[in-house]
């Protein structure tokens, strides 16, 4: 009897927040909950021993209803078996220590007003295996007539002390804009990316190290009349690594340019849509020309000289229209191997 209350009581709780479906989805989505539910009470994530009926109570959407609509401050409570049945591992220390996940208590708490979300939604999670239930907050949310609007905090970890943001982010209108930041382990000070979302549409900014250290920025900017990103790498060091293009946010175009971390310049590249096109320079750690070639269209097209570190000539190869041989050499003049290249393309490799 207590085993068919709870499936009941839980059941008719997550049922709640489907008043919006057809018939035939309520169906479904009964059918699905039930066996999930059935499961989750062979390997529970809070025992039947404990979970009394004066808890249950406590699982049980909460609030006031005026003229058939929400008012006021309500709490509500679902069930996620999203991960359920999943086999992970936790590690403490040295030692894994094996796990299966089973469900999960959800509570959310906020306003309504005339039937529609208003102000700061709370929610939480429950991961006790007995009552009373510590409730971890999960995310923190604005709202403004029912549409997510303001700013939105998700949260990761475990009890008040581990709790930290793992992204902060803008809403408006029930769209996603404006700057998003997600963080490591070490909110406030080490951020792991930032970036903007434009109508639900979201572009990197910035990206870091572990350690804090900015990694890559993009800053927008026009080239030819198009919009472009300009693209900026660091070392860890914080020395400037490699700068470029990228055509409206995801292809490499124009000039492109790679620094060894001493400052001078390693590669110098050209690209139209992605593809290597046009003058391609390579040099050694000491400036030194290295090697320089032409490019059409992601394929090489002519190979035409090469250095040694103390800038002797080596013999570069007869790629010439896409075809013939590439000599490639180690810094001292060494030959390392030979590429065949047919219409571009690398065919063949001696060494």
């Amino acid at each position: 009897m207590m085993r068919q209350l709870i499936l009941t009581l839980l059941l008719t709780t997550i049922l709640q927040s489907c008043n919006a479906q057809t018939e035939e989805e309520k169906r479904r989505f009964e059918q699905q909950t039930s066996i999930a539910i059935k499961k989750w009470l062979e390997n529970p994530t809070i025992s039947n021993d404990v979970l009394a009926p004066s808890v249950i109570k406590q699982l049980q959407d909460s609030g006031l209803i005026e003229n058939n609509l929400k008012e006021g401050l309500w709490n509500e409570y679902s069930l996620d078996t999203t991960l359920m049945g999943y086999k992970t591992e936790v590690i403490v220390g040295e030692v894994k220590i094996p796990m299966s996940l089973s469900a999960t208590l959800i509570k959310a708490s906020g306003n309504y007003l005339k039937g529609k979300k208003e102000g700061v939604w709370i929610v939480y999670k429950s991961y006790d295996k007995s009552s009373p239930f510590y409730w971890n907050i999960d995310t923190v949310t604005s709202y403004k007539n029912g549409l997510k609007n303001g700013e939105e905090i998700i949260y990761k970890g475990f009890g008040v002390e581990d709790q930290k943001p793992l992204l902060i982010r803008h809403w408006k209108n029930g769209i996603e804009n404006g700057i998003g930041k997600i963080y490591n382990a070490n909110y406030p000070n080490n951020l792991e990316k930032v970036y903007n979302a434009i109508n639900g549409q979201m572009w990197l900014l910035e990206t870091y190290y572990t350690g804090g250290q900015l990694q890559t920025k993009f800053n927008d900017t026009i080239i030819n009349g198009e919009n472009c990103k300009y693209f900026k790498e660091f070392y860890e060091s914080g020395k400037l690594k490699a700068t470029g293009f990228y055509l409206n946010g995801e292809s490499q175009t124009g000039t492109w340019t790679d620094f060894y971390e001493n400052g001078k310049t390693e590669r110098i590249t050209n690209y139209s849509n992605g593809k290597l096109t046009g003058a391609y320079k390579y040099f050694h750690d000491n400036g030194q020309l290295w090697t320089e070639r032409t490019y059409k269209e992601g394929k090489l097209f002519e190979v035409k000289s090469n250095f040694n570190k103390k800038g002797k000539k080596n013999n570069p190869g007869t790629v010439k229209n896409g075809n013939g041989k590439l000599n490639i050499y180690d810094a001292d003049g060494k030959l390392i191997e030979v590429v065949e290249y047919v219409d571009g393309q690398e065919k063949k490799v001696s060494r």
